[in-house]
This record gives C-alpha cells, structure tokens and sequence, in this order.
C-alpha cells in the first residue's frame, strides 16, 4: 500500500506531483504465496492512453519502499515527452497480480476558469498544498505577448459560502492578448499553468507586432507551435535578432516553472541547433534552465552534433565582432570556455562538440581536436586503448556488475542487434575485445550506437522518439562511466565519415 508523508494510506489510482513524493512510501508486505515483489514505472499521455516508456525494478518478499528514490526515474520518463499532463503509473505487483496503483504527474493539479465571476480556481476535489503552502500561494499573471510588463499578484477571493480556493483575474478590464496564470517560484508545482485570452476594450488593445511576439499571440495550439518554430529557426540563424531580448523577459519571469509549460522551450526542444545558440547566447540561459533541460524535456544535449556547435559559435562570432570588435570576439572566447567546463561535468557527451567549434570557429584548439582533424586514425587507436586496456579501463568495470541478465537494460534491443550486425557495427566492433553474453553485448553497443547515429546526423529523430529517449537514459544511468567513454569514442571514431 501507499502512504503519504503523513502515513495516511492512499487510496488507489490517487494522484501526487512529482515532489510529494519525498516522504512517501510504498508497504510491500509478505504475502500468501511468498513471492517477490515487483515494482512496474510506466509513462502515459492521458489516462489508460499507450504506454510510451515502461521500467521495472524486483525487490524482496517483502519492503518498506521510501518514493523519494524513485523520483529521478520518474523525472526522467516525464522528461521523455513534452506533453505537460503526461503521467507515470507506478504499480506494485506481487506475482503479477496487481496490488496497489499510485499517478505521479508534473502537476496534481489543474486549475478551473470561472468565466462567469472572472477568477480561477481549484476543484472540491483537488490535490492541495499543505494548508501553511497554499496561504502563502501567491498566484501570477503575465501578458505572455508583452513579458517586459512584469506579471501582476492576482487577489485571493475569500468566500463565506464557500471553503473553495479562488483568485480574481477580471479578464474584461485586462488588456487584450494570451495570459498566462501560474504559481509564485516558492509554490512551482502548486498547480498546471494555464493560458487566459482575453479580447479587452479597444482603448487597451494593444498591436502585437510580428515575430516571436506573434506567434505568442497566436490561439490555435497547432498553429502556434508552426509559427514559432519559425520564428526560432530565424533567431537561431541571426544572434541579432531583437526577439531574443523579448525572450529574456520571458524567461526572468517564467524560469522557475517547469519547461515543458511553456511552448517555446517545447518548441527548442526540438531543435539542439537552437537550444545552443540559447545556452550560449541567451542571458539566464545558463543559470536557470541548461542543467534542467534533460531533466523537463525531451532533449539531450549528446544528441546535438559537432557540426550544430561549429555553426552556432561561428555565427556569435561573427555577431560578437560585428557588434564590439575583438573585444567581443575575446568575451566569447570567454563565455565559451567557462560553458565548456560546466557542462564537461555534467554533460561530458558535448566535449568534442564545443572543442571543435573552440577549434574551428574561435582559433582555440585542443591536443584531441588538432590529432582528429591531422589524423583521426591515431586518434581513434588512443581512445580505443583508453576504453579496453590497462587496470579498471572503462569496460572492464562496465563487466564487473553483476552477471544476471535481468538486472541489464534490454531496451531497444533489436534495434542495437541490426546496428552490431551492421557494417558500422562490425567496424567498431571489431576493436572491442569479445564479450559472449548478448546482455552484456547490449549494453556496450548501445553508446556507440548513439555516437553513430550523431555522427551521420540522424540522433534529431530521436528526440520525438519517447522510447528512444527513455532507453538511452536506462543505459546511461546504468554505468555513466562506460556509456561517456564509449560514446566519444564512438562519435571520434565514425567522425571521419561523417
């Protein structure tokens, strides 16, 4: 059974954010017929939709499970697609009969327009803050079109009639455009943001200019996301362009909320090209939303390719020297160098991708970079040696884990199959000492793979790819040692091809 953080039992299918799950806890008692438990992860866009990414973990006959060491593999398969009201289905099954069913989404909770009084509020039956949390809720407005105008506290609505939550919003006496209602930055998860179009009186309505601007103002969902993944191919291609700053606004005002409620970074999702150009170009940027990327959204930043960086960083500079001359050109340098040391840390797989735009567009080269593009050949026989040979060499500490093959991840294991069998596989794999089991095999391949596929330019696809994404933080997660090691050996290695 599930409790709360209070130990009060749940009752099944009940619903949690993501973050009410620190002090949770799942009860797998023994039962009848002694067997072990299992605890099933599976990732939904809407309730009893397809299961778009699935992970199992086997525990004991019996245990006092604590929620909060499942929260980074939920975060992850929410991460995997960018629909906000997707879901993860924990289920604890005992012989596969099923036993207790708990939904952990983003939000708990989406709140309801009252277009009647002009207020939103939160549904009789609604997960809720703690009661000292929802007094000190402070709900916001903001302009989405117009974010230079700062968003605006709404008034709490006290009821006598009623125990219901509720904010005034007045939409008739707002100026025209898209609004969107979201919590404070101490409340993120409080409740979904939700989006107020307001047509307002013809003294307040206000041009809402083209660009970025425009397409922020556009209702139809589908229509949007076109005009602004047009709108971020032209900022992407031109640093210059005025709609970066208006996107600074946005996002000093809207950075605490979790990424994938808002479109635009949905839509950046899509495009490593653009999300560089952001992390490199885009002030706060860096601060507030890089190191959660991978964590909100379907992105990865192994799977933007060399060339993706080399294009970004040649166009800044050519930006930074037009705009302030070597000093511009020097204070990039800069930027680039202190980007490249805090994502060497966190995100290892985007070394050769910045060492090469250093190289090539900033007249900044590495040993590794002037070795690949003088004598990849020589190069490539390094990094193999570095993989496989010598004491605890990546490999052979990937082989020290346990030989049961169901504690491996088998995921996408076909697809690894025809790439190990394939003759870039083969070509790679005939540098790697033989290893017999196929669980083992998987598991090494996998990254190379991923090298592979960056490397002749088809890793996009991946990203609108939920099972794709979900696989390859299995394997990462796994042995994140082997999988960095193996993949830039990978990507060095098919670099020539490419």
């Amino acid at each position: 059974m599930f409790l709360d953080s209070t130990g009060a039992r749940l009752a099944q299918d009940s619903e949690l954010d993501v973050n009410s799950l620190l002090g949770a806890r799942l009860t797998l008692m023994l039962g009848r017929h002694g067997v072990t438990w299992k605890v099933c992860l599976s990732l939904r866009s809407k309730r009893g939709g397809q299961e778009l990414a699935s992970r199992v973990f086997t525990y004991g006959r019996s245990c006092d499970l604590r929620l909060f060491e499942l929260i980074r593999p939920i975060r992850q398969m929410l991460a995997c697609t960018e629909d906000l009201d997707a879901y993860v289905q924990i289920e604890a099954l005992e012989g596969g009969s099923l036993r207790a069913r708990l939904l952990v989404r983003r939000y708990a909770t989406r709140l309801e327009v009252d277009s009647t009084n002009g207020a939103v509020q939160y549904p009789p039956n609604a997960f809720f803050p703690e009661q000292g949390l929802l007094k000190q809720l402070e709900v916001l407005a903001l302009r989405i079109t117009h974010p230079e105008e700062g968003p605006e506290v709404l008034t709490r609505a006290w009821s006598k009639e009623d125990c219901q939550e509720r904010w005034w919003f007045n939409p008739q006496t707002r100026p025209a455009g898209a609004w969107l209602i979201y919590p404070d930055s101490k409340s993120r998860s409080a409740f979904r943001p939700l989006a107020w179009s307001t047509q307002g009186s013809e003294l307040a309505q206000q041009p809402v200019g083209d660009g970025l601007r425009a397409s922020l103002a556009i209702s139809s969902t589908s229509a949007r996301i076109a005009a602004l993944t047009n709108s971020v191919a032209i900022m992407t291609s031109d640093p210059g362009n005025p709609d970066w700053l208006l996107l600074e606004e946005l996002l000093m005002h809207t950075a605490h909320l979790p990424l994938a409620g808002l479109d635009i970074w949905r839509v950046f999702a899509r495009h490593p090209d653009a999300m560089i150009m952001a992390l490199l170009h885009l002030e706060g940027f860096a601060e507030h939303v890089a190191q959660r990327i991978t964590e909100e959204l379907p992105f990865e930043w192994l799977l933007a390719s060399p060339q993706d960086w080399v294009n970004s960083v040649t166009a800044l500079r050519s930006y930074n020297e037009r705009e302030d001359g070597e000093r511009g050109v020097r204070a990039l340098k800069r930027s680039l160098e202190s980007i490249k040391q805090a994502m060497r840390l966190s995100q290892p797989g985007t070394a050769l991708g910045i060492d090469l735009a250093s190289h090539l567009a900033m007249d900044s080269p590495t040993n590794e970079t002037k070795l690949l593009l003088a004598n990849a050949g020589v190069l490539d026989d390094l990094l193999q040696n570095a993989l496989s040979e010598g004491d605890n060499n990546p490999l052979q500490s990937l082989l020290r884990h346990p030989n049961h093959g169901d504690m491996w991840p088998n995921e996408l294991h076909q697809d690894i199959s025809k790439f190990i069998s394939s003759a870039a596989g083969k070509t790679i794999f005939s540098k790697i000492p033989s290893v017999l089991a196929d669980y083992k095999r998987l598991t090494i391949a996998f990254p190379m793979w991923v090298g592979y596929e960056v490397a002749r330019g088809a890793a996009r696809d991946w990203l609108a790819q939920p099972s794709r994404l979900h696989a390859l933080r299995t394997y990462q997660s796994f042995d994140p040692a082997w999988f960095d090691a193996a993949y830039h050996f990978s990507i060095v290695h098919f670099f020539k091809s490419a």
